[in-house]
């Protein structure tokens, strides 16, 4: 059997077909369909943190007034717990509730600071002579200042100055405390 001319043009078009084809596939339309997946992908991703952003945009002003509760909190925070020594502070409320409750401090003594993990302790050692309730009345306004200070080492004597109605005499470490961060 013979080929003619007519089946070789055939057979060279259907070739050249599928080699067209196979460029055409290779070098055009896969490397472009790549590009597409790829460009999906990252305009997925987008979309994504579109979306992310303004669900946050819509929390916005729920975000602003926990800021500023959070704030808030903080400022009372820093009040109970300074950051600063500041002894003024310690000693004016000291003096002014030692007169509100008729204690007669004798003796006020800075001590040296005892840093623990989150804060500090700053202690006074305090002399005083008072009558017993007055005394319990102090210690129990100056454990309810907003500055966090508590007592410690508390110790009387019976009898100091019954005459000007301080009836027991004694000391105790007044600590004031400071936040360490």
């Amino acid at each position: 059997m013979a080929v003619t001319k007519e089946q070789k043009n055939i057979v060279a078009a259907v070739f050249g077909m599928l080699f067209f084809s196979y460029l055409w596939w290779n070098y055009l339309l896969s490397p472009a369909m790549d590009k597409i997946k790829v460009t999906r992908e990252e305009n997925q991703k987008i979309e994504d943190k579109v979306e992310t952003m303004k669900r946050t945009a819509a929390r916005l002003s729920a975000l602003e007034k926990e800021r500023d509760a959070l704030a808030a909190e903080v400022s009372k925070a820093e009040k109970k717990l300074p950051k600063q020594k500041n002894v003024e502070e310690v000693i004016r409320i000291l003096t002014e509730q030692s007169q509100r409750e008729k204690v007669y401090i004798n003796t006020f003594t800075p001590e040296a600071e005892q840093p623990k993990n989150y804060f500090v302790e700053i202690p006074f050692g305090i002399s005083y002579t008072a009558n017993f309730h007055s005394l319990a009345r102090f210690l129990a306004a100056m454990g309810q200042q907003e500055r966090i200070m508590a007592a410690r080492n508390l110790t009387m004597t019976f009898g100091s100055n019954p005459g000007r109605g301080h009836t027991i005499s004694g000391s105790f470490t007044l600590l004031a405390y400071i936040f360490k961060g």
